[in-house]
């Protein structure tokens, strides 16, 4: 969780919060952030726990705050490599069964429609998408470049 000011005239202070998302965000305090990123965390979150998420960073974005959120798309080539679970509406849940058997299971998108109708349920106001890639970003290059999609959410202005 970043902290982060969108208004460069505001003296707030840039942080690296290193803690379980949804610990932070039910102890930080109500309107207090102007913006935060979630780089691809929430793939591992069942759609209930992104709602969770999504209702918590609600109430810790200030007016006109921003949600920043990234996932592994369905080109990432980790999705190869794991056992497919399911089926979802946003895309294909897999384990790493084969390649790294943690017992982990993310979400690979291929449609953020779904991502975008949990955030606005939850009052959110999804905007730009952004596809991007990482070279080197699975296991140091060992699986190649890492396939995102990023959404940006703002949380209305009152």
């Amino acid at each position: 969780v970043r902290q982060i000011s969108a208004n460069p005239k505001k003296d707030l202070p840039i942080g690296l919060q290193k803690s379980h998302i949804l610990n932070y965000l039910r102890e930080v305090e109500s309107g207090s952030l102007e913006g935060m990123y979630f780089n691809a965390v929430l793939h591992f979150f069942s759609e209930q726990e992104r709602r969770q998420v999504y209702a918590l960073a609600y109430k810790a974005l200030v007016p006109g705050g921003i949600l920043g959120v990234s996932f592994k798309t369905t080109d990432d080539p980790l999705r190869k490599l794991g056992k497919e679970r399911a089926r979802v509406l946003s895309g294909v849940e897999v384990s790493d069964e084969g390649y790294g058997d943690l017992g982990i299971v993310r979400l690979f998108v291929e449609d953020t429609e779904p991502l975008r109708a949990e955030m606005k349920a939850i009052g959110l106001a999804p905007g730009e998408e952004i596809h991007f890639s990482v070279p080197g970003y699975n296991a140091g290059g060992k699986y190649g470049d890492g396939k995102f999609v990023g959404i940006l959410a703002t949380k209305p202005a009152q």
